[in-house]
């Protein structure tokens, strides 16, 4: 929840600036801009929903 109040292109810019780029850099933001979520209850899962 904490990240959906950080905008995520100055979060992006801090951790490039801690020496957090190339593909750890591209891992975090594919996360924060492809992030889905699922909900599994008794083996039957929900439909994606986007976040």
């Amino acid at each position: 929840k904490s990240l959906n109040t950080v905008p995520h292109k100055l979060l992006m810019l801090k951790l490039s600036r801690y020496g957090i780029t190339g593909n750890t850099g591209a891992w975090i933001r594919n996360f924060l801009h492809k992030r889905q979520q699922t909900f599994v209850v008794n083996g039957c899962a929900s439909h994606a929903v986007d976040l």
